[in-house]
């Protein structure tokens, strides 16, 4: 049953990684001054993140 769930939990995870990252982005706040977690954040900062992040969800899934 464990191993049944692990692998559910690792499908969700890798099924949804874009959906996470969209919902992380969209939670961002407006800021005073720069920062590359800035909702006004350059298009390309903007898509390095959501690339990172997807990485990142990925290989917390694997592990």
């Amino acid at each position: 049953m464990q191993e049944k769930n692990n692998r559910l939990l690792f499908q969700y995870i890798i099924d949804n990684d874009h959906k996470m990252t969209d919902a992380w982005l969209d939670c961002r706040k407006h800021c005073a001054g720069f920062s590359v977690y800035a909702k006004n954040t350059s298009s390309e900062i903007e898509s390095k993140l959501r690339s990172q992040n997807s990485e990142f969800i990925e290989s917390l899934a694997y592990v």
